[in-house]
């Protein structure tokens, strides 16, 4: 009598290989596939997002990507963890509620150049990854939150790592340090991107 239940839980624990655009990005926005943290302190809402390798894939490939296309931007943008960071205040780009210049040309210099030296990725194994590179979204407060899209190598991460940790020092924001766990198996588990194929 048990069959049915372990055959529903299957049904039910099976992730889709791939997803259309929006329904990836709904599978994503879910708390339940632990591919999205938030933390609040006070009025700051820092959101880390998990970003699949498909959604830059994407972006580059353009409207009428090929097979080829697709492939060969899998292997360039392949082999990282890309994430976007969000800081909000009321809705509010962060950056852009400060009220003092001062401190908002300082934390625009830490946010364009410096965010490297308040970053790093650690895993149980104890491996300690820097930041490979990052960008900031520059929408000069017409946006809900303060966005960067960071990537770290995930070579540099033993593969038997249960988990990872990505560590946010206090670099301005007055609200310390932040750590955020994502489970590899959530990582791996993300469905792809459905492309529409010439």
């Amino acid at each position: 009598m048990r069959w049915p239940g372990l055959i529903l839980l299957f049904l039910v624990s099976c992730v889709p290989r791939e997803l259309p655009h929006d329904e990836l990005l709904a599978y994503l926005a879910d708390p339940a596939h632990g591919l999205v943290k938030e933390e609040v302190t006070g009025d700051l809402k820092v959101t880390l997002r998990y970003r699949p390798t498909d959604l830059l894939v994407e972006q580059e490939a353009g409207e009428r990507p090929t097979r080829q296309m697709v492939d060969s931007l899998r292997k360039k943008y392949g082999g990282k963890y890309y994430f976007t960071l969000g800081f909000s205040v009321n809705d509010r780009e962060a950056l852009h509620t400060t009220g003092d210049y001062g401190r908002y040309s300082e934390l625009l210099q830490t946010l364009s150049f410096r965010l490297g030296e308040y970053v790093r990725l650690t895993s149980p194994a104890g491996d300690t990854t820097e930041l490979l590179d990052y960008v900031m979204d520059r929408t000069f407060g017409f946006a809900a939150s303060t966005n960067l899209l960071m990537v770290f190598d995930a070579a540099e991460v033993s593969p038997e790592a249960d988990f990872i940790q990505i560590h946010i020092n206090e670099f301005g924001f007055h609200s310390g340090n932040y750590i955020f766990r994502f489970d590899t198996d959530d990582l791996t588990k993300c469905p792809q991107l459905t492309f529409d194929l010439m």
